[in-house]
């Protein structure tokens, strides 16, 4: 019994030397949505890694829902042994008519093994994250706008002030 347990934990350990993982990031997840209008398209970055592997890792990525809306312009990836910034853009278009303003984008990330002999194990991610197609409301003005139009106002309110009290000053 004894026996069993030491072969077991033996090519546990020497299985861990060559394990290989790596890991996918994106700007967005389920707390927090893509947002996007209607008729528009954007480009998000992925980010692979594999920071503590010590060879490369080949991947391939594979659109499980939303590939009506998304597109992947490669879809094999090497990833470098010790990077942490293999970008990997993906185009989302909605189009102007789309009848569902939330869709789910998932894509799964699958390491491609060489040809082997016996046995190859591999590792797999995924990512995903809602997509809102909002309408754009016509005439109505941006937050950046907003802020300018506030700042010039707070502005000229100063100068209005000085002038009026230097005019003041020298009637005196």
């Amino acid at each position: 019994m004894n026996k069993n347990i030491f072969l077991s934990l033996t090519i546990i350990i020497l299985m861990i030397s060559i394990i290989s993982s790596f890991g996918v990031s994106s700007p967005y997840w389920e707390e927090n949505p893509l947002t996007i209008k209607k008729g528009e398209t954007k480009i998000i970055n992925l980010n692979l890694q594999n920071v503590v592997g010590e060879e490369d890792i080949r991947v391939k990525a594979e659109i499980i829902e939303g590939e009506e809306i998304v597109s992947l312009k490669e879809d094999a990836f090497i990833i470098k042994a010790g990077t942490s910034d293999t970008i990997i853009p993906l185009e989302i278009t909605i189009p102007q008519d789309i009848k569902e303003e939330n869709k789910t984008i998932k894509i799964d990330f699958k390491t491609i093994q060489d040809n082997t002999k016996g046995i190859a194990m591999g590792t797999g991610m995924s990512i995903a994250f809602d997509v809102i197609a909002i309408q754009e409301i016509k005439g109505k003005v941006n937050k950046k706008t907003s802020i300018a139009l506030g700042i010039s106002t707070v502005i000229l309110a100063i100068i209005f002030w000085f002038i009026l009290n230097s005019r003041k000053r020298n009637k005196k």
